[in-house]
């Protein structure tokens, strides 16, 4: 088992490999994605796709350079109240698993989805302490300012996801009808075929600044 106190709990319940053929097909859009988008801040992502009853996610540790299918595991169940995950693989689930789950119950056409971190926290520190310095907050609502102008512009949602059941509910409220939600972290989009995600994240991440 595995616990954050601001994401959720993991329990492997049994350590065989998916036998899910998705992972495949994503290690593969991955790769392209990296080599067009030529971005050195673009340095970690998180993949799921829809299988059988539940579905494949990228392992927290995965990066998106070095992507293979050995880095997916699958996500048989979670609780947003108790915030766990029943997790069937070798290794721990991303910790963007909540917005994956949300995304897949909410938007049935949502075969396929990616969350793009653009910037790269540091591993070290938790929440908001990922910006150690006195004006911390400032510099939060500037960057919100400009991540809610951004999603507006390509007619997307925000959302202040944080981890925390809260902040996953207006996810919720923020996913319906749109096809896809910015954060402060990154971008989070879905889409029935991986072609038109693809596209998709090319063409929003190209509109981006150099600090999203």
């Amino acid at each position: 088992m595995r616990t954050n106190k601001l994401t959720f709990e993991s329990f492997i319940i049994s350590p065989e490999p998916t036998k899910s053929h998705e992972p495949l097909k994503i290690v593969a859009f991955a790769k392209s994605i990296s080599k067009k988008l030529d971005r050195k801040e673009v340095r970690r992502a998180s993949f799921s796709a829809r299988f059988l009853d539940r579905f494949v996610i990228t392992c927290e540790d995965a990066l998106l350079r070095s992507l293979s299918e050995k880095d997916f595991v699958e996500v048989l169940d979670y609780d947003p109240t108790r915030r766990t995950a029943v997790v069937i693989g070798r290794n721990y689930p991303s910790l963007d698993t909540p917005l994956h789950w949300l995304t897949f119950r909410i938007e049935p056409s949502a075969k396929y989805v990616v969350f793009i971190r653009c910037e790269e926290p540091d591993e070290n520190l938790n929440g908001s302490e990922k910006f150690p310095i006195p004006e911390a907050q400032t510099m939060n609502k500037k960057h919100a300012e400009k991540q809610i102008k951004q999603a507006k512009s390509a007619g997307l949602g925000f959302v202040e996801y944080n981890g925390d059941t809260p902040s996953l509910l207006s996810a919720g409220k923020e996913l319906k009808g749109k096809k896809g939600v910015v954060t402060l972290d990154g971008i989070l989009l879905w889409d029935c075929a991986l072609e038109n995600l693809e596209n998709r994240c090319l063409e929003f991440l190209a509109e981006s600044s150099n600090n999203f």
